[in-house]
């Protein structure tokens, strides 16, 4: 008997990667500049397709963390591609104009999505679903870009914001930042404000560098050997 397990927009702990429920199987394609790669061989620091949904537009982002599970999957096949997600991958309706769960997809609730290509967006509809198709490796990819999106199976998917802490100065810290905001240091350097939602206190001034008069020099005040 097929398990099913698709989501109905509330969080899944079936379908979490780590502390993100946000997933897309090994095997998928996503875009970058240089082409279609397969997402379990991406990492930090490579640069991905990103789009907004309201206009279709693309630009460059930069992947900042990469999460790495194994999780149920289901399949959504479309124009001759399969996209394999967790059921809580936020996944874009151009008809309803929003991103909601995979999971109304693989129920068979929503039926199209919105394809980026480099001739720009069109809209794809999903000819069939499997709502339990394996149990998979899966990656959470978050994107340091303002539209927080990516390009799987050519199709645009969301990646869900870091968490962040709150510094004693008030500001949010994002999870990952690299390099993070400007702390102080209690020797007087500066450091940078690191946050790690699993330990106490979350975020941490860290990365201190001792701060040197303006004309100092490695060899000394007067800029000798």
């Amino acid at each position: 008997m097929k398990k099913l397990f698709a989501g109905l927009g509330v969080a899944s702990s079936l379908a979490a990667c780590g502390p993100f429920p946000f997933c897309v199987a090994r095997g998928s394609r996503v875009k970058t500049p240089a082409g279609h790669r397969p997402i379990e061989e991406l990492e930090v620091g490579d640069e991905l397709i990103v789009a907004d949904p309201e206009t279709g537009l693309t630009a460059v982002g930069r992947l900042e963390a990469v999460k790495q599970s194994t999780r149920e999957c289901g399949t959504l096949r479309f124009s001759g591609r399969a996209l394999s997600v967790t059921s809580d991958h936020p996944l874009y309706d151009p008809r309803a104009r929003g991103f909601f769960p995979a999971g109304d997809w693989l129920l068979g609730r929503r039926s199209h999505l919105l394809e980026i290509s480099d001739s720009g967006a069109s809209i794809v509809r999903v000819e069939a679903s499997e709502a339990f198709s394996r149990l998979d490796e899966v990656f959470d990819l978050t994107v340091a870009h303002e539209w927080h999106t990516f390009v799987a199976e050519g199709v645009l998917v969301h990646n869900k914001q870091p968490p962040s802490c709150t510094a004693p100065t008030g500001e949010r810290v994002p999870m990952y930042a690299t390099p993070g905001p400007p702390c102080s240091c209690g020797d007087g350097g500066v450091g940078e404000w690191v946050c790690d939602a699993n330990r106490s206190p979350s975020v941490t001034c860290e990365r201190c560098v001792a701060v040197r008069d303006a004309g100092t020099r490695d060899g000394g005040a007067d800029g000798g050997p």
